[in-house]
């Protein structure tokens, strides 16, 4: 690589450096013989990134250097037109915003006179060059990549796929991410018939696939590209790090750190969505899914994560980037799965593959079955085996079953009939639409009704579950209940709640209900009462306690793991003691020495593995022979301390041996790390798993038999698929699917099971359609086309209800005959009232104000103005008295929806108004409907409000108003549909710039508001600006508020007029408000009292009532003290401040103040005094401590006594009897024995065991016993007197038991093979005999060995001369170093110094410590034993 491309390459580039590059490129231009390399080289150099870096670099001219602007910008337009003039293609792509930034800097300098005028010119019209080209280039180019486009979709549309789906990964691959090229797919079949199932269930999993990868791939390869583009595919994490592994409900998370982000209320990061790791710009990754996010690790930025991948491959140290795919995961997930799993025969191949037209019955549906349709007629009417399940013991009320006599006509229906054969529409209480819709459901095998808003889908829905249910004797021939599938949790949980009228043989799976009537029907907590109530087969339950218990048991074991690996990468060294505790490898009285063991010292010196000793030993070969002495003998010392002894050379042994040891592995530690950890963690792990899903499995089992026992089993299309298996061995006869126009085909498809008989099918079409996350297989594959749709299309039967009981006709109106030609209106929604506080109950508030783009983290728009505007509306109608839960407002977008819950957050007056996004209210209505379009820009998009489907939902929810704002003018020109909404809405007046509100107290009054703040200027009170002035009902005061519409009979309003009243005959005004309590006249009056005192007191009070406060004095008298006390004060009822000078019987005076009133004889009273009496039974005349009012008591002062026995006793209380004492001392009387008594003085004497010898009676024998004991033969340690029954005496002791084998050695007659007279122990004279005693021979062998030596073995030991026993004489033959062995005392061993006395000669020291250092186990002749040079013959 040349030097000058290395430079343009550099991140920093000196501004010197940027001068010379482009001077060096203009001057190459001039070139003309070499045109094709200038390109080469202009090519290679005007890269994306060099232009950038110009691009900084030119407004750097324009700022620093201007000087330098005039050359600089005149060579750098001589490349860039050079460049353009050759190749213009890709100029537009590199140099349009380089020369857009020349010519704004070029145009400053020229202001400033730093460059002439022509080089603005030249540069414009470059610039202008450039744009036209771009304008020209991009339709061309645009047109031939859709041609092309098309010609490859439809080419690959009848190819063979390349691989087998079903091998292809759920998860995406690098490949997936790394490939840019188009994977191989095929549109969804909309019009006409797919070949097979394979090609069926091909089409749905590689465009499902898709759907999920190509975000992921288009995000993360913008950021490999570093582009400065937003990325809105993906969201990206940096700085990440793994912070290790942890379990939790029997599952494994990894814990990573975020950084600091605020995650705890955030929709990022959602429960079971795929992230991705890498840690070399993805060029490979880690997949793994979001599994655990509680509170308090959020808080920390700390998430769960299960990975995906196999960790163990990678190095998780250091920081990665994590994606997180805003495609949600679990969606696709379990989908994909059961697609792969799906044989390809699949259910209803007949309508779904081969789009037959000709629908069938229900196979289990003949022509002799009846059904009773009374239940149609009675919401609550059930049969009691469908009404409630006792296997769940609900507590539920009886089934209805009573109904009226005028339908018991419908009590037996023949239901194969044509429609015409059955009951009336009227009959069965229903509308035409209904009546043949509920006609189809019931007689074909796929049943589709289409239900328009308002029309009552889901009440038709309910009314064909409740007679499925009630008549399930003709569908039901086991435990299969009815599957009933929608697509959102919400929807999932409406239509349970309305089955709860007729059934609570309900169960819902699935933990994310939000609503309190179907958590009960939750299947955890179903299955949670089974199991409470013991009602779970013994089978299940056990298997399930068995693998819990086996989880546990390794949940301990990845503990223990956890710690070894802890202990391992601490410092090298020994585990510590718990690690083989807690394991079971060392046994339990092993472990209680060890713990027993007096120091650590000891027990490390044992094991030879102490620091001190292992670097003693590697210094041992350093140090001098003196040094060497002392730390030996200083050893000794300690060992001596320590009360054991260690043999010197298997010391040494032992430290060389563990020195290798050491040296070897840490070797081998330098070159590869032990594996030995990461096998095992592997081993629990995949182990684990197994049991995981062992443990999965065995819920799967609770949950089918909790499925089978109910009537009706509730999912969503995600749970289907995820619990497909289940479904499987559940086998549902019937299937239900609610809303399902808006399920994508796939997830349709995979709720099926072999043994669905019969499916049904509601939605609307016309409403919203499944949502797809890439726009171009939306549209262009066919993905947003659902199951429902596809067969309305291909002409399949179906039925439309027409009928709604929704809307006002003034908002059907906008639907018929736009989007629904045959809509008609029921008579009830004429009767519905008006809206309050405004003229109209429709109308479009149009405006041009801009939006604002993406707003949000989902990359949406918002709408101040329209915000503001929706706000206050909804404040307008809240003051009109309307209640909150009648007001909702919708919009298109998510981020107007926080902009609105923000601003709803402001405005107290609009709390608890629901404000949801439209495409999450379908099914829903309310009376009123705000709807916010947000869209408008000079650019003209409209984005999906272009959508006939998304604008259908948006104007169909609202029942009594429907007020609309948005660009009209620009809606008009995006769309037929909203240009004849427009022409709609113009005709009836209902359209306008301003939104005309009129004053229910002045009708007169119009107000037109176009803006948020005009809410607040021309109708602040919900009114008008007018004054109410309306008389208050309680004062007749005019109220002075501004219009107001709330409290308008004034009840509650509080007047804030002075009153006018007087309170007294003086005529005092009062001074309180109008509407308080006027009360009783407070004006400060100078008054004169009864007893002539005069005093200020309030106008209203009577002087004789009034307490006079004056000060005089008066006689108590019950004590004829003279005090000061007020003047209205009763003497004899006042406390006399005097004291009590009462003298007490203790002789003690009274502290109280004077009390004649009370306790006149202190017979209450406790004297506080320190008590003068002596204490009871004190000899010596010790004072009471006690208060005087306290009984004396016992003395307890510690004295000495003298003892009836003549001793001392110290420190025992006064009052203690001598008697009582016990004297500790040592008795001084002498025994009738003779000998002194040992006991204590106040024991009593006797029981003499000073030793004493006695004869025992029986043998004669002389023992030592007890004085007081006496001798008997179980002391006896003589020898037994008894001869045995051989002659021979009892060699036995007398305490002991005779002997039964004679042990008394006697001559035989049997001789070894050398001639010796065998001797044998006389109970072995008979028993042994011939070659069985030769073994007993105690002749001396006493053959001369090789070493020259006598033998010292028996002939027996010996083996009669065979095999001798090793030598133990001294050696003194010569060594391998040609000295001779030294003789030394019989058995010692020398040390290493005595094994050579010449140690001056170093080869022969060399050898010695060869020979020392040898670890085999060798001999070679008498001088080598065990490695070692040895003093002993072998």
């Amino acid at each position: 690589m040349s030097g000058f491309s290395l430079l343009v390459e550099q991140n920093d580039i000196a501004p010197p450096k940027y001068d010379l590059a482009i001077k060096v490129l203009a001057r190459a231009t001039t070139c003309q013989s070499i045109r094709e390399s200038v390109y080469e080289l202009l090519n290679k150099t005007l890269t994306e990134g060099f232009a950038a870096k110009l691009i900084s670099y030119s407004l750097t001219v324009k700022r620093l250097y201007p000087e330098k602007g005039n050359v600089f910008f005149a060579d750098l337009h001589t490349v860039m037109e050079t460049f353009c003039n050759g190749m213009m293609s890709i100029a537009i792509n590199r140099l349009i915003n380089l020369v857009d930034t020349c010519h704004s800097a070029v145009t400053t300098l020229e202001a400033e006179g730093q460059v002439e005028d022509c080089m603005v010119k030249k540069y414009k019209i470059l610039l202008d060059r450039l744009t036209e080209a771009a304008k020209k280039w991009e339709p061309e180019k645009k047109i031939d990549e859709q041609d092309s486009r098309k010609r490859r979709v439809a080419e690959m549309d009848n190819m063979e796929p390349p691989d087998d789906f079903r091998e292809l990964s759920v998860l995406p691959t690098p490949m997936d991410i790394v490939d840019t090229k188009r994977p191989f797919l095929r549109r969804n079949v909309v019009k006409g018939r797919y070949t097979d199932g394979q090609h069926y269930l091909d089409v749905q999993f590689r465009l499902l696939r898709e759907d999920f990868v190509r975000p992921l791939r288009e995000g993360i390869c913008k950021f490999r590209s570093n582009t400065k583009s937003r990325i809105t595919d993906v969201r990206i994490y940096r700085n990440v790090t793994y912070i290790g592994s942890q379990l939790q409900h029997h599952r494994i998370f990894h814990g990573v750190k975020l950084g600091s982000m605020k995650l705890e209320n955030s929709k990022r990061l959602m429960y079971g969505n795929l992230v991705c790791f890498s840690k070399d710009n993805f060029a490979t990754m880690i997949l793994g899914s979001v599994a655990d996010k509680s509170p308090e690790a959020l808080k920390e930025g700390i998430i769960g994560i299960e990975f995906e991948s196999d960790i163990s491959e990678f190095d998780m140290s250091g920081n990665f980037t994590m994606v997180e795919s805003r495609a949600y995961f679990m969606a696709y997930k379990h989908v994909l799965q059961a697609l792969k799993d799906m044989p390809n025969n699949i259910p209803m191949e007949m309508y779904v593959v081969h789009v037959e037209g000709l629908v069938n019955p229900p196979q289990y549906l003949g022509v002799e079955h009846f059904y009773d349709l009374r239940v149609i007629r009675n919401e609550t009417m059930m049969k009691k085996s469908e009404a409630f399940n006792r296997f769940f013991r609900e507590e539920l009320p009886e089934a209805q079953e009573e109904v009226a006599q005028n339908v018991r006509h419908l009590e037996n229906v023949q239901i194969a009939r044509a429609l015409t054969e059955w009951p009336s529409a009227d009959d069965l209480g229903l509308d035409s639409s209904q009546h043949r819709a509920l006609h189809s459901a019931l007689t074909r095998e796929l049943a589709i009704i289409q239900g328009p808003p308002g029309t009552g889908k889901t009440y038709l829905g309910l009314k064909i579950v409740q007679t499925l249910l009630h008549n399930s004797q003709v569908w039901k021939t086991k435990e299969n209940p009815i599957l009933v599938v929608c697509f959102t949790n919400h929807a999932l949980d409406q239509f349970l709640e309305g089955m709860t009228a007729f059934t609570n043989s309900i169960v819902r799976v699935g933990s994310r209900t939000k609503s309190e009537t179907i958590e009960k029907y939750q299947i955890n907590r179903l299955v949670q009462g089974v199991v409470s109530t013991r009602s779970m087969p013994r089978c299940i339950h056990s298997q399930k306690a068995n693998i819990i218990s086996e989880l546990r048991h390794l949940e301990n074991g990845f503990g223990m793991c956890r710690q070894v690996d802890i202990e391992c990468d601490a410092a090298r060294g020994i585990f510590s003691l718990n690690v083989f505790a807690s394991s079971n490898i060392i046994p339990n009285h092993i472990l209680q020495q060890l713990e027993q063991a007096p120091s650590a010292e000891k027990l490390m010196y044992w094991l030879v593995l102490s620091c001190q000793s292992q670097n003693a030993s590697r210094l041992s070969h350093q140090v001098d022979d003196s040094t060497a002495k002392k730390q030996k003998a200083s050893q000794q010392q300690t060992d001596a301390k320590l009360g054991y002894e260690i043999d010197e050379d298997e010391f040494r042994d032992a430290v060389e041996f563990l020195e290798i040891e050491e040296r070897d592995r840490m070797i081998e530690d330098d070159f590869e790390e032990p594996n030995w950890k990461t096998d095992l963690t592997k081993i629990n792990q995949v182990t684990f798993e197994k049991k995981t899903k062992a443990l999965e499995g065995i819920k799967n089992a609770e949950y089918l038999l909790a499925m089978r026992r109910a009537a009706v089993v509730g999912m969503t299309t995600t749970g289907a698929a995820q619990y497909t298996r289940i479904l499987q061995d559940l086998a549902p006869a019937i299937v239900v699917i609610e809303e399902a126009a808006e399920i994508l085909e796939s997830h349709v498809i995979t709720s099926l099971t072999a043994g669905c008989q019969h499916l049904i099918m509601i939605g609307d079409h016309q409403q919203l359609q499944p949502s797809a996350t890439v726009y171009e297989l939306a549209k262009k594959y066919g993905l947003e086309t659902s199951l429902f749709e596809r067969l309305i299309r291909n002409g399949l039967a179906y039925e439309t209800l027409e009928y709604q009981h929704r809307m006002r006709p003034s908002i059907s109106s906008l639907l018929v005959p736009s989007i629904y030609p045959t809509l008609k209106n029921h008579p009830s929604v004429h009767e519905y009232p008006p809206v309050l506080g405004i003229v109209t109950n429709i109308f479009f508030i149009a405006h041009q104000e801009l939006e604002r783009k993406e707003s949000d983290d989902n990359n949406s728009h918002e709408n101040q103005h329209e915000a503001e505007f929706m706000m206050g509306l909804c404040r307008h109608l809240v003051l009109q008295g309307y209640s909150s839960d009648d007001i909702t407002i919708l919009t298109a977008y998510s981020g107007q929806l926080f902009l609105l819950k923000k601003l709803q957050r402001q405005e107290h007056i609009c709390t608890g108004v629901k404000i949801c996004v439209v495409d999450n209210y379908q099914g829903e209505e309310n009376k009123i409907i705000l709807l916010s379009l947000v869209r408008s820009n000079p650019e003209g998009s409209v984005g999906f409000l272009r959508t006939e489907n998304r604008v259908c939902v948006a104007l169909s929810r609202a029942k009594h108003g429907l007020y609309i704002t948005g660009n009209m003018e620009l809606l008009s020109q995006s769309s037929d549909l909203w240009k004849n909404i427009n022409a709609d809405l113009h005709k009836s007046g209902s359209v306008g710039k301003a939104l005309p509100l009129r004053c229910k107290n002045h009708v007169h009054i119009v107000s037109m508001v176009s803006t948020g703040q005009d809410f607040l200027a021309k109708s602040p009170e919900g009114g008008c600006v007018q004054v109410c002035a309306k008389p208050l009902p309680q004062c007749r005061h005019c109220c002075p508020k501004v219009c107001h519409m709330n409290d308008l009979e004034h009840v509650k309003y509080k007047c804030q007029v002075q009153c006018p009243k007087s309170l007294c005959s003086l005529d005092h005004k009062c001074p309180k408000l109008c509407w308080e309590d006027c009360g009783p006249c407070m004006v400060i009056l100078a008054k004169e009292l009864p007893c002539s005192h005069v005093h200020s007191i309030a106008c209203h009070v009577d002087p004789s009532s009034y307490k006079c406060p004056t000060k005089v004095v008066k006689v108590i008298p019950a004590c004829q003290h003279e005090v000061t006390m007020p003047c209205c004060q009763d003497p004899s009822l006042f406390l006399c401040p005097e004291d009590c000078d009462t003298r007490l019987d203790c002789g003690h005076k009274c502290k109280k103040k004077c009390h004649r009133t009370r306790d006149p004889d202190h017979q209450k009273y406790s004297c506080m005094e320190q008590c003068t009496r002596i204490n009871v039974g004190c000899s010596q005349n010790h004072p009471c401590l006690k208060r005087c009012y306290q009984e004396c008591g016992s003395c307890v002062v510690l004295v000495n006594k003298e003892l009836p026995c003549g001793h001392g006793a110290k420190d025992v209380e006064c009052a203690g009897p001598v008697e009582e004492i016990k004297c500790q001392k040592k008795c001084k009387k002498t025994l009738p024995c003779g000998h002194a008594c040992k006991k204590l003085c106040y024991k009593e004497c006797g029981n003499c065991m000073v030793p004493t010898k006695k004869a025992v009676p029986t043998c004669n024998h002389t023992v030592t016993v007890g004085c007081s004991q006496p001798a008997t033969t179980d002391r006896c340690e003589g020898l037994c007197p008894k001869t045995l029954s051989c002659g021979h005496p009892c060699k036995a002791k007398c305490k002991e038991k005779c002997t039964t084998e004679c042990l008394e050695i006697v001559a035989t007659t049997n001789k070894c093979p050398k001639g010796h007279a065998i001797k044998l122990p006389c109970h072995l004279r008979t028993k042994v005999q011939g070659e069985a005693a030769w073994d007993y021979c105690s002749e001396r062998c006493d053959k001369t060995l090789d070493c020259e030596h006598r033998c010292a073995g028996t002939c027996g030991r010996c083996l009669h001369g065979r095999l001798h026993q090793a030598c133990s004489n001294p050696c003194s033959r010569s060594l391998v170093c040609g000295h001779i062995m030294q003789p030394a005392d019989h058995g010692l061993t020398p040390s290493f110094e005595e094994l050579c006395t010449d140690i001056t000669n170093t080869s022969c020291l060399s050898t010695l410590q060869l020979c020392y250092s040898l670890s085999d186990f060798v001999k070679r002749g008498c001088g080598f034993v065990n490695g070692r040079i040895g003093i002993h013959c072998l």
